[in-house]
């Protein structure tokens, strides 16, 4: 469900926002691609050079079994690091993306919602990863040809299971863990005046499943907001209808501030816990009347 925004400046402060947030997604991805290419480039190299030295192919050239083993394993901890600054960078994309799509629903755009759909269908993250697991998996390779030593084979071994460890790990863990678990709170404005009309949306970033997992029952409390000098609440926000939110999708509430004293006020929202009562807990950020 698109947010409908109440007016036009909402609408501008959010489209600078997507517009920053779309500039950190094109930055990352090109400085990923240069680091993919760099760097599968390098370790390729990397990799012939060990099998031209390890099976003698330079005349004269002999290296004891312990050098092996610690190119062999230097190399190992190379794909393993860049991986995770590929990883790190992928970080800063997912969070860009969701915050992109978070604000595509209020700007009724879809652009970066079509392309994560694209990119999961097509499952490019496993690709990727793939080729990490195939690069770990030529350094054990050449470690078999080029070791003779069956303790310098088991630590090769050792090392090997760890990256690949590493690398389905560092894999799963991108994205999955949110500041307010899976979900989004956003409002639309931090500032404004007495009269105002402030949007307080709840997205569900799971992409599977909805929230929660039975519907909100009539007469829960959303949300509450509290005045912050003196811990008033002012306004109560209780649902008299079962709700759930379906997953990628939102439901937004309006909060007319007509009356509403000048001041900083926040917003103590709902927090899903396996087990009930739920309880509210204040967001971050503030409202600022004037």
């Amino acid at each position: 469900m698109a947010a409908k925004t109440s007016n036009e400046p909402s609408n501008e402060h959010f489209l600078k926002e997507w517009e920053t947030a779309r500039e950190v997604l094109n930055n990352f991805d090109e400085r990923l691609h240069n680091l993919r290419k760099i760097g599968f480039t390098f370790i390729t190299a990397l990799l012939s050079a060990d099998a031209i030295i390890f099976v003698n192919w330079i005349k004269g050239v002999e290296l004891p079994e312990y050098i092996k083993l610690a190119v062999l394993l230097v190399t190992l901890l190379l794909i393993v690091t860049l991986l995770l600054i590929d990883r790190n960078y992928q970080v800063f994309q997912r969070a860009a993306a969701t915050r992109a799509k978070i604000l595509e629903r209020s700007l009724n755009l879809e652009l970066t919602e079509v392309i994560a759909q694209r990119y999961n269908i097509n499952n490019v993250q496993d690709y990727v990863t793939s080729i990490y697991v195939l690069f770990t998996g030529g350094v054990f390779l050449l470690g078999l040809v080029a070791l003779s030593d069956p303790f310098a084979i088991l630590i090769l071994l050792i090392a090997w299971i760890g990256a690949i460890y590493a690398t389905y790990r560092v894999n799963n863990k991108i994205g999955m863990s949110y500041p307010y678990g899976t979900v989004d709170w956003t409002i639309d404005r931090l500032q404004c005046k007495s009269g105002d009309t402030i949007q307080i949306t709840l997205t569900n970033l799971n992409a599977e499943e909805e929230i929660p997992k039975e519907p909100f029952p009539p007469g829960t409390i959303m949300w509450q907001i509290v005045r912050e000098d003196d811990e008033n609440v002012i306004k109560t926000e209780k649902i008299n209808r079962p709700l759930s939110i379906s997953a990628q999708d939102s439901h937004t509430w309006l909060w007319e501030t007509e009356h509403v004293k000048e001041g900083i006020y926040r917003v103590h929202r709902i927090v899903l816990k396996k087990s009930l009562p739920w309880k509210l807990v204040p967001l971050k950020r503030k409202i600022r009347i004037k």
